[in-house]
């Protein structure tokens, strides 16, 4: 019973955590907005064609509940993404927090750990700095470089290494670090792989292993730091992704038809229609905006997923 309240307490953290920089009930308002704009069209178009009230009604009905379902299905599927993605958020944390809190001995145990779960035997330090270890029957040098948070690996840090495995004839070597290694040390990994081919696991690696392995929590015993857990988010982008979001395209242009037709259908009114014209110039700046900012270039079905 906790479990399931716990469930129903977070699902708008879930969906908002698919949502990038939107809002929950933002997104929720434009399902709301899309369904009854799509059912209105639709009964004016029925009744344009019938003049039956009843009949238009019966059929727009439908449609509305029809789209109901679907909507109710884009959330599940929001809510599942969603908590997957939240709990890995707070796990990665975790992770993270623990890797800095430990000391370098610490480190050195746990990289050992991790290497076993991993198929590597014979771990044993060679050198002051160096280890070394079997996978596959081949010798491996193994460097751990462990510093404080923030710290990045650097070329010469690289170099040195690989310098001395190759000194020592090794043909594999490993480096382990949850640092961020320098673009040229990675560029001068890719160099030397023709002499001796270089493995690294990075924070990500070393994450995917230890969750992998279940070294990490449960979901039901993380649910006490989703209270914690805030979005980072800026002000002014989300008012800019609420108005001129790449969905809002969609909206803007149905609110355009619904207006136009309603204009043309109740011909006395003409405020319909200069509202159109307002949504069809909001359908144009949202576009151009979006154009100038990239979105039409990101990968296939990134945009699809605002909706969905």
């Amino acid at each position: 019973m906790n479990k399931e309240m716990n469930q129903k307490k977070y699902i708008k953290h879930y969906i908002e955590e698919t949502l990038k920089s939107r809002k929950y009930f933002s997104y929720r308002l434009d399902l709301i907005l899309i369904k009854t704009i799509i059912t209105i069209i639709f009964f004016l178009l029925i009744y344009s064609r019938t003049l039956s009230l009843i009949f238009s009604i019966l059929i727009s009905a439908q449609i509305f509940l029809m789209i109901t379902l679907i909507n109710k299905k884009i959330l599940s599927n929001r809510q599942r993404r969603g908590k997957k993605l939240v709990f890995d958020r707070i796990r990665k944390n975790i992770f993270i927090e623990k890797i800095y809190n430990m000391t370098k001995t610490e480190f050195d145990k746990y990289v050992k750990l991790i290497l076993k779960k991993s198929g590597y035997l014979k771990i044993e330090k060679e050198e002051k700095e160096l280890f070394s270890g079997y996978i596959n029957n081949n010798k491996i040098a193994i460097k751990i470089f462990y510093m404080y948070e923030g710290a990045k690996v650097e070329l010469s840090d690289i170099r040195d290494f690989i310098i001395e495995a190759l000194d020592l004839n090794y043909k594999y070597a490993l480096i382990v670090s949850p640092h961020i290694i320098n673009e040229k040390a990675l560029e001068n990994i890719e160099i030397l792989q023709n002499k001796i081919n270089i493995e690294i696991y990075n924070q990500e690696k070393l994450y995917s292993i230890t969750n992998d392995f279940g070294l990490l929590p449960d979901n039901d015993d993380l649910y006490y730091k989703l209270a914690d857990l805030k979005p980072v988010r800026k002000k002014t982008k989300i008012i800019k992704t609420n108005i001129f979001g790449l969905n809002k395209i969609i909206i803007y242009s149905l609110s355009a038809l619904f207006f136009y037709l309603t204009g043309k259908i109740t011909y006395f009114n003409t405020y319909n229609t200069y509202i159109s014209y307002y949504f069809i110039i909001l359908v144009v700046i949202t576009i151009i905006y979006n154009i100038k900012k990239g979105s039409f270039k990101k990968s296939g079905g990134e945009s699809e997923n605002n909706l969905n």
